[in-house]
């Protein structure tokens, strides 16, 4: 018995569908041919068969080629790859920089408040050595004040030694002034080297 030639086809618009049909009425028409005991072949199913293989190796040529695209991809993928892992050597300085900053503005810190407890320090010094010089000062003035009132309390002025017994009228009184051995001595000599002394003297020898 016969195989009946297949029906015709419409062709799909979509590649791999229009090749699974196509590859389906190939089949039926080379078993319609091998079993048509010799019969010709219909010349209306040799033109689908022709149209719709030529239509498939159409949309195969305008089909892109998987194997740039997959090299396309695969460059892209790489790309990437490379473009992340910049991007985290670039995080990773970032982080770093910024650990760094974090630890001189800790330092910076530090040494302004050692500054500014090292000013303190000196401040509250600097007051200190203002009061002492201000106690010094008071103290030298003391003393000072002190002593000039020692020294006015020891010199003797006319009425403590009235006081004493009189010894002021006394020093004043002609009658208790007696004269130095010196000054006895010096008005003898100047007796001897007068010349009225000398006639005197003479005058008492004849």
């Amino acid at each position: 018995m016969a195989t009946p030639w297949p029906q015709d086809e419409i062709w799909p618009t979509d590649y791999r569908e229009h090749a699974t049909n196509l590859s389906k009425y190939l089949q039926k028409a080379l078993s319609a041919i091998d079993n048509g005991d010799g019969l010709p072949v219909a010349s209306r199913g040799v033109q689908v068969a022709l149209i719709g293989a030529l239509t498939l190796i159409v949309k195969m040529q305008s089909t892109p080629d998987l194997g740039h695209v997959y090299e396309a991809v695969k460059n892209g993928q790489a790309e990437i790859k490379t473009a992340a892992e910049n991007l985290a050597q670039h995080i990773n300085s970032l982080k770093n920089d910024l650990n760094e900053t974090n630890t001189q503005a800790q330092q910076t810190m530090e040494e302004v408040q050692r500054s500014s407890e090292i000013t303190t320090d000196a401040k509250a010094a600097t007051k200190e050595a203002t009061e002492i010089g201000k106690a010094t000062m008071k103290m030298i003035r003391d003393m000072k004040l002190v002593s000039q009132q020692n020294q006015a309390n020891a010199m003797p002025t006319y009425a403590n030694v009235l006081a004493r017994g009189g010894l002021a009228a006394s020093m004043h009184n002609p009658q208790n002034q007696k004269a130095s051995p010196v000054q006895t001595l010096r008005e003898i000599i100047i007796n001897i080297r007068d010349p009225t002394s000398q006639s005197s003297k003479a005058a008492t020898n004849t």
